[in-house]
């Protein structure tokens, strides 16, 4: 689980990526302002500038969540490591423990 952690994509690929979803919007600017031209739209050369910048930051925060599986409770996909342990290998131990020894006694709690 260590490694899966700590093995992440490169800074300088990250920097790189982040980098380009915000200088690649303005770099079409010519093209927009002629699909404006062209169409006598202004508002759909902004609508298309607009849904670039928007989808090319979409996909790279989309990247970064899906990089790091254990974000927590925000991501979709996210492993929560203590609640897995907890329900999962208490479970687990309780079905081993009622595999190995034949009558097992009742847990017992202890006050305080």
């Amino acid at each position: 689980l260590r490694l899966i952690k700590s093995y992440r994509t490169p800074q300088a690929l990250r920097s790189y990526s982040r980098l380009l979803s915000v200088i690649i919007p303005p770099l079409f600017c010519p093209y927009y302002a002629d699909l404006a031209r062209s169409t006598g739209s202004l508002g759909l050369g902004i609508v298309y500038s607009l849904l670039t910048a928007v989808a090319l930051s979409g996909l790279f925060d989309c990247v970064a969540q899906l990089e790091d599986p254990f974000f927590g409770h925000s991501s979709l996909d996210g492993v929560n490591v203590q609640e897995e342990l907890g329900t999962c290998l208490s479970e687990h131990l309780l079905l081993l423990r009622q595999q190995i020894f034949s009558s097992p006694k009742s847990f017992q709690r202890h006050s305080k």
